[in-house]
């Protein structure tokens, strides 16, 4: 038999219900007849265990005031119904933040079995309704339960778990506490920038940030363990909060919290930059133009900006309005990896020259020939047509001489026979000597 202890004098207020409290004693017996005559009252009426069950009491009423006594008209029943215990989870039910952004709120399976085992601590799920509630006061009145997700709104939260046996009843309620790990937010750049020689291997940048760069988690590794790959493979012996990145792609780290277990994974490209290691230049309008127009052609693998003599840099690989002669042209590397230089040739000929020896246009020769072709036969006459000389692109040019006699001044003219892209071509043209 079930057995309990119950406090009888709950049910005086209910018992003397419309008439004088204070004059009014109530007494309680074990039988009717007891009850009638008023004998054999229940000595300790606050602690009474039953002896069955159910078990009937019976109520006497004794006026003080007047001595009238009433009894064995009255009674009530008390029942050991059975009982049902919750028991906190020992720990706090605890997830890793892998829910959108990580901001200490995630969505907890109330449905867990674990979770509902050590609430049952062992009492038949059949016969126990367990219910989530997010107050105190909804769990009492088992009002509004939580459905089998809930997203915590605080971190931690407390909610509230109600069991109730089905067949009594009864319930009992414990605080269940979620709480959400979170990791530290990291951040890396975007993209990372890695110098590479001609062959390809790791270099010191010239400009910008270090090569080969440091993508650094800024992690302890005490408190964290990582696992770098890079274009999903892993590295093998790279455990470090930190990786020198000495090739190009995107790499990528998993990050694992020890004491939770929780993980997070971070990534960023490492782009490929280098100087240029082929280059040449073409003369787009040709040898002789009236407007000398330059493109530099440059391949590897960097993004390239052009300089030509002292200059600005400049995006476009074109440069317009080019004066003949020699100029240096500098292609570098926009993500500062490294830059070349050459000299480059813009065919034209001077309009003039002043053979006097003072060091300043003392010769005439095709400016710039010498590199576009360097084969090329250049000849000079007299307003008459009568040859006078004959030069080459690599000399130092005619020198206003005729078998060793000074020419005077005069219009001259002469007569280029040059290659351009395989197609031989000729020009012809004047100059003035001045002396």
């Amino acid at each position: 038999m079930v057995v309990s202890i119950f406090d009888l004098t709950t049910k005086i207020p209910e018992i003397l219900l419309g008439q004088d409290m204070v004059n009014n004693v109530v007494s309680f017996y074990v039988t009717p007849a007891d009850a009638t005559a008023g004998v054999n009252p229940i000595p300790i009426p606050t602690t009474y265990q039953n002896i069955t069950n159910p078990q009937a009491i019976y109520v006497g009423i004794t006026n003080t005031a007047t001595g009238c006594y009433v009894g064995g008209v009255q009674f009530f029943n008390i029942e050991v119904k059975p009982g049902v215990t919750a028991t906190a989870p020992a720990l706090p039910y605890t997830l890793c933040d892998i829910e959108g952004e990580n901001d200490g709120f995630t969505s907890f399976d109330l449905t867990l079995q674990s979770l509902l085992d050590e609430i049952l601590n062992g009492q038949d799920p059949l016969d126990y309704l367990l219910t989530f509630h997010q107050t105190l006061a909804n769990a009492m009145d088992a009002e509004n339960p939580l459905g089998a997700s809930y997203t915590n709104i605080i971190n931690p939260q407390i909610i509230y778990a109600r069991v109730e046996n089905a067949a009594s009843g009864c319930y009992d309620v414990v605080e269940v506490i979620l709480k959400v790990n979170q990791l530290p937010v990291i951040t890396l750049a975007n993209s990372y920038r890695l110098c590479v020689d001609q062959n390809g291997l790791p270099i010191a940048s010239e400009e910008g940030a270090a090569s080969p760069p440091v993508i650094d988690t800024g992690l302890d590794a005490t408190l964290y363990s990582f696992e770098w790959s890079i274009d999903g493979v892993v590295q093998v012996g790279e455990t470090g909060a930190s990786i020198i990145a000495t090739t190009g792609g995107v790499y990528q780290v998993t990050i694992t919290q020890l004491s939770s277990g929780c993980q997070t994974v971070v990534s960023s490209t490492v782009t490929v930059s280098q100087a240029p290691v082929e280059w040449s230049f073409n003369l787009t309008n040709g040898a002789f133009a009236d407007n000398h127009t330059v493109e530099i052609l440059a391949q590897g693998l960097g993004e390239y900006v052009y300089r030509i003599d002292d200059g600005p840099f400049q995006e476009s690989n074109v440069f317009s309005n080019v004066a003949p002669g020699v100029h240096t042209i500098t292609i570098k590397d926009a993500n500062g990896c490294g830059q070349v230089s050459f000299d480059i040739g813009v065919v034209d000929y001077p309009n003039y020259f002043t053979p006097n020896n003072d060091g300043y246009h003392d010769t005439w020769n095709i400016i710039g020939i010498a590199d576009f072709d360097a084969t090329a036969n250049i000849y000079i006459f007299d307003r008459y047509g009568k040859l006078l000389k004959q030069i080459s692109p690599l000399s130092t040019g005619w020198d206003g001489t005729y078998n060793g006699t000074a020419l005077p001044s005069s219009d001259y003219w002469f007569r280029v026979e040059y290659t351009d892209q395989g197609i031989q071509k000729e020009i012809r043209g004047h100059f003035s000597l001045k002396r």
